[in-house]
């Protein structure tokens, strides 16, 4: 497999457990990284079960459930992108193997150049992703070394089976814990969001690919018009897999990003502690760019798929044979339906539904307030 696509997300997605070093070809290497793999699905599967029986036997208040809620519904989303994501592990990897085949390689230095252009911007765009996730993650453990750690408090609602402040020795070993259990969540969300919006950004860099394939087709070359026919069906192809792989984890955070704004705005009207109403800001922030980071490609993947049709019409096809013509639109009639990633299936991931998702947070918020 070429490791050089999505560079930084398969980095990102080695430190979940999810994608072996292609150099780690012994058996004892495979051995140790699987060990690792099932130490940090432990480690999520613990999290996430600690903090349901919060809830369960901890839980008294509207306050105490919104401290709990977005942390683990974060655990939830975490969890269930992992497993998504190591149950589909094969058919990701020929996702990206696809990538080098015929007929979305590119063919020439042009291509080439278009091909590494969006490249970079995958992992500009992964970068400045993974920041502000990971800076609202560290946030909280700072403000819980000058504020919980005085008073012997976790700084994440839980449900132990055990006093975890009998020693000092398991408190620390506790908190490490908790430490871990963050650090793997958003670490797992970061790697998946940025494999999820990394293959649809390749997506509208295959229409520029064809965009150039299409603007070159010359007089007598209708072999040309079906390679262009066939690479077209290929993007339609390679989408429509994409979208049946992601389409449950988009569902979960369209789910858990609605919560998460809506519990955060309750405890902003509710906490005073300058720490934690930082806290529950970066939760939002962290959420919102979470969902909008999904909308945002899959709009621009959309608008992508319908310009075809006007580089068609841009281009020389009134010198091409009726062969060519008429291969040429049957494209133009099959990009009129562009490509509609949905979530669930349902529910379409643009930047319309980023909107309603907002106006759907703050009607629940009202309603939770009101309660």
């Amino acid at each position: 497999m070429h490791v050089h696509t999505l560079k930084w997300t398969l980095k990102v997605l080695t430190f979940c457990g999810y994608f072996r070093p292609v150099s780690w070809t012994s058996p004892r290497r495979k051995f140790l990284y699987n060990v690792y793999t099932i130490f940090v699905v432990i480690i999520l599967i613990t999290s996430f079960i600690s903090q349901i029986l919060d809830i369960v036997f901890n839980v008294e208040t509207q306050e105490e459930l919104s401290d709990n809620f977005c942390i683990t519904f974060s655990a939830l989303n975490s969890l269930g992108k992992l497993s998504s994501l190591l149950l589909g592990r094969k058919m990701i990897l020929n996702l990206i193997d696809m990538l080098q085949s015929d007929p979305l390689r590119p063919l020439n230095k042009e291509e080439m150049e278009i091909r590494s252009r969006h490249d970079r911007i995958i992992e500009k765009l992964s970068i400045a992703y993974t920041i502000p996730i990971e800076l609202s993650a560290i946030f909280i453990w700072i403000t819980s070394i000058f504020t919980s750690l005085k008073i012997d408090k976790l700084p994440i609602r839980v449900w132990l089976p055990f006093d975890y402040k009998s020693t000092l020795f398991v408190f620390v070993l506790t908190y490490v814990y908790q430490f871990l259990s963050t650090l793997f969540i958003t670490i797992v969300i970061v790697g998946s969001d940025n494999l999820f919006n990394g293959l649809l950004i390749h997506v509208y860099c295959q229409f520029e690919i064809l965009q150039h394939r299409l603007s070159n087709i010359k007089t007598g070359q209708e072999y040309t018009a079906k390679q262009c026919a066939y690479h077209h069906n290929r993007i339609y192809k390679f989408a429509k897999v994409v979208n049946e792989k992601f389409s449950i984890m988009t569902s979960v955070q369209f789910l858990v990003t609605t919560t998460t704004i809506c519990f955060s705005l309750y405890r902003l009207t509710q906490i005073t502690l300058y720490s934690q109403i930082l806290s529950a800001i970066f939760f939002m922030i962290a959420a919102f760019i979470q969902i909008f980071y999904f909308c945002w490609h899959g709009n621009e993947t959309k608008l992508k798929s319908l310009e075809i049709s006007n580089t068609i019409f841009a281009s020389n096809w009134m010198s091409l044979n009726e062969s060519s013509k008429k291969i040429l639109l049957t494209i133009m009639l099959r990009s009129m339906k562009p490509i509609e990633l949905s979530s669930a299936f349902i529910f379409p991931i643009n930047l319309e539904s980023f909107k309603n998702l907002l106006k759907s947070s703050y009607s629940i918020f009202n309603v939770i307030q009101q309660a």
